[in-house]
C-alpha cells in the first residue's frame, strides 16, 4: 500500500525538522565547541542539491550515508516517486553530483565512466585505470590505486573514504 501524498509530506517535514533540531543541538567536544557540520563538496550541481535535497535533509544525512551508485539511484528514484520536486535537468544534476561527489565506489568493479566521475580524470586515464586493474589484478589498498601511471595520488587520497575494495 502506497502512503498518501499528505502523509508522506507530513513524515518528510517532521523528519527534516527533527534533523534540523538535532543538528543545532549537537554536543560540544571537550573544548566546548560543537563539531562543525558536514558540508557538500564544491562541484557542479552542488547548488541544485542544496535547493532540492537540503530543504528536508541535513548535509550529515546525505554525506554520512555510505551508499554505492545503485543505492543512491534507488534513493533518488524513491524521492521522485514520493513527490520531491525538481525538473528533469535538475534531477540529472542531482544524480551527477551525488554519484560524482558522495557515492561509494567499488573500485574493482567500477567502469571507466564511474572512475572518471569519481576521480575527476579524463576518459583516457579512467580507461588506463581499468586496464591497469585488468593487467595487475584487483586493487587491495589505496596505495595499489596510486600505482596507476599518470594518476595523481592526491586525487585518490581526497576520495579514499569513498573507495571500497
Amino acid at each position: 500500500m502506497r502512503p498518501s501524498p499528505f502523509l508522506l509530506a507530513l513524515v518528510l517535514a517532521s523528519t527534516g525538522f527533527a534533523i534540523a533540531i538535532g543538528a543545532q543541538t549537537a554536543p560540544a567536544d571537550a573544548s566546548g565547541v560543537a563539531p562543525a557540520p558536514h558540508t557538500f563538496p564544491d562541484a557542479p550541481g552542488k547548488d541544485t542539491v542544496l535547493m532540492a535535497c537540503a530543504a528536508c535533509h541535513s548535509p550529515d544525512y546525505i554525506t554520512d550515508a555510505p551508499r554505492n551508485a545503485k543505492g543512491w539511484s534507488d534513493i533518488l528514484d524513491m524521492m521522485q516517486a514520493y513527490g520531491a520536486t525538481a525538473t528533469d535537468a535538475e534531477w540529472a544534476q542531482i544524480k551527477g553530483y551525488i554519484l560524482g561527489q558522495i557515492a561509494q565506489v567499488e573500485v574493482n568493479k567500477a567502469t571507466a565512466d564511474d572512475l572518471q566521475k569519481l576521480l575527476e580524470v579524463d576518459a583516457p586515464l579512467a580507461k588506463a585505470i581499468v586496464d591497469y586493474r585488468t593487467a595487475n589484478g584487483n586493487f587491495k589498498t589505496i596505495d595499489d590505486v596510486k600505482k596507476v601511471p599518470g594518476l595523481a595520488a592526491n586525487k585518490v587520497d581526497y576520495r579514499k573514504n569513498r573507495l571500497e575494495f
